[in-house]
Formats: C-alpha cells, sequence, structure tokens
C-alpha cells in the first residue's frame, strides 16, 4: 500500500468472530451452530431475568439521596413484558391472522325496498319501523289503520 494513504487511511483490523446481518432473505448467519453455542449457557440467566421481571418495581430519581432508588410501585409495563415472554417461550407464540374483506355496497333505499318484500322482515321488525320507512305495514296493522281510514271520511262529512 501507498506510505502516503497509510497515513491517512490506516488499515483497520478485521473482526472475529460469527457476524450476523439481516439480509434481504431474512437474517444470514455466518456460523449458526457457534453462534446456538455461544448463546446456549446464557439461556438461564436470560429465563431468571424473565421471572424477575414479573415482580418488577418502578425506580424513580431520588432528589435528596442523588440517586435512582425503589419506589415500591409495580412495574406494570415491565411485568407484562415479562410475562407474555414467558408464555411465548413455554405455550408458543399466538397466531396472528389477518383479514382482507370486500364487496359491493347497496345504496339505503334497496336494503329498505328488499326489507319491504320480505314477509320474514315484516314479521320479524317492528311496526314502527315500517310507519317511518313508508311502506307496507304488517297484514294486522294494516287492517286496524284501513279501519280507522274508513271511519275518518264519514266524521268529516257528518261533523
Amino acid at each position: 500500500m501507498n506510505p502516503i494513504l497509510e497515513k491517512i487511511r490506516p488499515e483497520t483490523p478485521k473482526k472475529q468472530g460469527p457476524l450476523t446481518r439481516a439480509g434481504p432473505g431474512g437474517v444470514v448467519t455466518g456460523k449458526t451452530e457457534q453462534l446456538h453455542d455461544l448463546l446456549a449457557p446464557h439461556l438461564p440467566t436470560a429465563i431468571r431475568a424473565w421471572v424477575d421481571g414479573l415482580k418488577a418495581n418502578k425506580i424513580a430519581w431520588d432528589q435528596v439521596e442523588q440517586k435512582m432508588v425503589d419506589t415500591g410501585l409495580p412495574d406494570h409495563k415491565e411485568r407484562r413484558e415479562s410475562a407474555r415472554a414467558i408464555v411465548e417461550y413455554v405455550v408458543g407464540k399466538a397466531i396472528e391472522r389477518s383479514m382482507e374483506v370486500t364487496g359491493s355496497y347497496k345504496d339505503l333505499t334497496q336494503v329498505l325496498e328488499e326489507l319491504k318484500q320480505s314477509p320474514e322482515a315484516r314479521r320479524l321488525l317492528p311496526p314502527e319501523l315500517w310507519s317511518m320507512v313508508g311502506g307496507p305495514e304488517p297484514s294486522g296493522q294494516s287492517v286496524a289503520k284501513s279501519k280507522d281510514a274508513a271511519i275518518s271520511p264519514t266524521k268529516q262529512k257528518t261533523g
């Protein structure tokens, strides 16, 4: 290498050991077995940290002592995360599902027309609904209305 370039950019030594990088296909490891062997001894400690996290308390700055102290109040966020980690490790991660719904939408007037033509809808829905939408009322109610309608004009003629 050029001695002037060496002074400007000294060579940095190459790093040794397993190197993990996220590539386009996910995580690419140099040697997965070595990484597993490196992390496996720390598994009991990690699990102990999850269990200890179930009893975590909040810490806060104490003005008098000028240091962080345990408040004795439960740290619910930390406890929840520890509990979730334990459940996912023992039982497994919950299945995450997504649903895509597509469809065509009918105009409200079209839906009301279909309801008016349905005998089952007329039977199940209350009579007040039919008077609001201006449709034919169920058979029992329409007879009573027609009697009132027949009486009303005669009262007007005689009155």
